[in-house]
């Protein structure tokens, strides 16, 4: 072989060499989206499995605390329904308490 015929061969060689170096890159870049997709996926399956756990949660409380509410308010309602009304002593009182809050600090 003479001078010429080595270094084409070498260039070859080199040439080889980044062909395998490019596709090597390629893959390791394909490999890299691909893995960098299935934990996304991953990701945005368990955010969305949890999302939905805290939001069922979340109505639960809330449809509890209104029944409680609804509750409390017709406890309170019935309560004042069977109270009497003593309109006597409501017009004494409120005369007494006007009377007193007219009168000056001093007696």
């Amino acid at each position: 072989m003479d001078e010429q015929q080595i270094l084409n061969h070498l260039f070859d060689l080199e040439k080889n060499a980044a062909a395998i170096v490019d596709e090597a890159n390629t893959e390791a870049n394909k490999r890299i989206n691909d893995h960098e997709t299935a934990c996304r996926n991953a990701y945005e399956s368990q955010y969305a499995k949890e999302y939905a756990a805290l939001e069922d949660a979340y109505k639960g409380q809330i449809a509890a605390l209104d029944a409680d509410y609804q509750q409390k308010l017709d406890d309170y309602k019935g309560s004042l329904q069977g109270a009497a009304l003593d309109k006597a002593a409501f017009f004494t009182l409120a005369k007494k308490l006007l009377c007193e809050a007219s009168l000056p600090a001093g007696g």
